[in-house]
């Protein structure tokens, strides 16, 4: 909410973060508005952020990044709860930015070594995130999925075998059908086509139909 300050940082011309943890959503508007007249707004990352140290993981409130994406504005996540949960969260909703604070061990002396991560964490963070990044990346259409797995579906999907022994001329009914791997040149999606028939010589259990 210090204004002279943000006129500052428009000026540099360089990406702006912006914690939201003091700021109420009146004044968040107002900030808005302020980047808007500088035409600077699409510089801004705006942090969700919960100034309690450390945070809990009730009041993480993360339910308020998507309220702050309907400003048109990338959103990032300032967190100060000490557990990794909540930047993993985050991050799977789709943040820009992850901002934590770092200790070296758990009983390191200072006021943030509660709200804060250890070197361990922020390594398994930065990996999750590249990965999450990369799976994000890489759109595939169901027709190029089918495509790949064409081998892998004549083994792994059903077809339609006899459950029994029949003789010739009987009359199939569903009880004589067992629906087995690897699929056969009856699917078990259309089982039905079988069920009334009559069998053109003796069948053998566990062949295909």
């Amino acid at each position: 909410t210090n204004f002279p300050l943000l006129k500052f940082l428009i000026d540099t011309e360089l990406p702006i973060l912006i914690s939201l943890g003091l700021v109420s959503w009146d004044e968040i508007h107002r900030i808005k508005d302020f980047f808007n007249s500088h035409d600077a707004w699409s510089r801004v990352t705006l942090m969700h952020c919960v100034s309690q140290y450390p945070t809990p993981l009730e009041h993480a409130a993360l339910n308020l990044i998507d309220e702050l994406r309907g400003l048109d504005v990338k959103v990032g996540l300032s967190d100060h709860s000490g557990d990794i949960a909540v930047p993993l969260r985050a991050i799977a909703m789709g943040v820009d930015t992850i901002e934590v604070h770092l200790a070296p061990h758990k009983k390191f002396f200072g006021p943030d070594t509660a709200a804060s991560l250890l070197s361990d964490d922020l390594a398994f963070l930065v990996t999750m995130a590249n990965k999450w990044n990369l799976l994000d990346s890489s759109p595939v259409s169901r027709e190029n999925m089918y495509s790949r797995s064409e081998e892998t579906r004549k083994i792994f999907k059903k077809g339609v075998y006899w459950k029994t022994d029949l003789p010739k001329a009987h009359t199939v009914i569903l009880d004589d059908l067992a629906f087995l791997k690897p699929s056969s040149e009856i699917s078990a999606m259309d089982y039905l086509e079988v069920i009334g028939k009559k069998t053109l010589a003796p069948v053998k259990a566990k062949s295909p139909v």
